[in-house]
């Protein structure tokens, strides 16, 4: 059995409402893999609006990369076993979002797991999904 997968968790220690410390963050992958999960992608939020300023873009993805860099080892070796890659929650607040970084893809891939403001879909939706997958996305 290859077990099971998780595509949606905030584990980057202090970077958003998810773990705020690293030992929350292999807390909660020690409970995860108690209950067979094999594979986690964690996803924490991202503006896309934060791609209409370099210096607001580069400054997140510096945050994330740092908390990536402090979780990723810890976790590989705590449970070495486990496929444990990142990828973003992208929350699409303007329309024409850049998303060609492959740290906002899910694991490596061409996926990406996006929210909407507020919660609700907006009428543009169908337009703004066309524009992602022109990325290639």
């Amino acid at each position: 059995m290859r077990g099971f997968g998780d595509l949606h968790s905030h584990l980057f220690p202090g970077v958003d409402d998810g773990a705020p410390t690293l030992e929350d963050s292999l807390q909660s992958v020690s409970r995860m893999t108690q209950l067979g999960i094999s594979r986690i992608v964690t996803t924490p939020h991202f503006y896309a609006s934060l791609g209409e300023s370099a210096e607001r873009w580069n400054a997140a993805m510096d945050l994330m990369q740092r908390a990536w860099d402090v979780v990723q080892p810890a976790v590989a070796q705590r449970f070495p076993d486990l496929d444990f890659r990142r990828g973003h929650e992208v929350m699409l607040d303007v329309p024409d979002a850049d998303l060609r970084d492959p740290r906002l893809h899910l694991g490596g891939t061409n996926f990406i797991l996006v929210e909407w403001p507020r919660l609700h879909v907006p009428p543009a939706t169908v337009e703004v999904l066309q524009r992602v997958m022109a990325q290639g996305l």
